[in-house]
């Protein structure tokens, strides 16, 4: 009642300033520590328990108000409870329901107020993690992945065919699935306009670097894999770096006249 320290539980004085529980500054007259309201708080947390408890009064409550407003709007932001996130808060609803004594004064008890709150969603416009990156660059329908961003950053045909492999496997890690169809992967590439007659990409492809098989028809990323692929990712979104290669810029060298050969 003299500082507003918070009095250690079962003390007979304040240990910041020594004046006796029950007494007022001046020593004169005794007074209630809850005299003013009294406010009961309870903190709880699952896994390994963590609990907290406190009995203030009016003026410690309003003192504290805003400090325990920011710790428990970060425990909210930074941990899933449940399947929402939650915050304790006092409800001025709630508290101009409660009886109020004749002098006027709140008298609240068991201010231990619980809300359930919707996850927050991002600001308009802003990425909400890997997956709203990825999909400035592939859109996924189905069991098919198209391509709506062919600007890969990649220096050649054969560079732009493993980034493309990497980040369609890495769109389907996102999307919550361990394993891709090769046949989805080739489809892709055939519609980007990389899987060469020559085979180039194929026998790359069969080479599994960066990832492997996962079943006789699916394939993964490894996990150096997936490292080039998030690299790959934050290269395609940099506007800074310049894009080389892509399959629309390029065009096919003419091939010379074959010479005939000497009898």
């Amino acid at each position: 009642m003299s500082c507003q320290a918070v009095l250690e539980p079962d003390s007979v004085a304040c240990v910041e300033c020594g004046t006796r529980i029950g007494v007022s500054a001046d020593g004169a007259r005794p007074v209630s520590p809850l005299a003013q309201g009294s406010n009961t708080l309870n903190y709880r947390e699952d896994r390994n328990n963590r609990e907290f408890s406190a009995n203030l009064s009016d003026i410690a409550i309003n003192g504290l108000g805003e400090v325990l407003g920011g710790f428990f709007a970060h425990r909210a932001a930074t941990q899933k409870v449940s399947s929402s996130n939650r915050q304790i808060a006092r409800d001025p609803e709630y508290l101009d329901s409660r009886t109020l004594p004749a002098n006027g004064t709140a008298a609240q008890q068991d201010a231990d107020i619980v809300h359930d709150l919707p996850p927050v969603s991002p600001p308009t416009g802003q990425p909400n993690g890997e997956k709203d990156r990825i999909a400035r660059i592939l859109s996924i329908k189905g069991d098919s992945l198209e391509l709506i961003d062919n600007r890969l950053k990649a220096i050649n045909f054969s560079d732009f065919a493993k980034r493309l492999t990497y980040l369609a496997l890495y769109a389907r890690e996102i999307e919550g699935r361990t394993s891709t169809r090769e046949a989805e992967v080739k489809q892709l590439l055939k519609s980007a306009k990389v899987w060469d007659r020559a085979g180039n990409v194929s026998k790359w492809l069969g080479k599994r670097i960066g990832i492997t098989s996962d079943g006789e028809e699916s394939i993964k990323l490894t996990a150096p894999g997936r490292e080039e692929a998030t690299k790959f990712l934050g290269e395609t979104l940099d506007s800074n770096i310049e894009d080389k290669w892509n399959p629309d810029r390029y065009t096919p060298k003419p091939r010379g006249a074959r010479k005939k050969k000497k009898a």
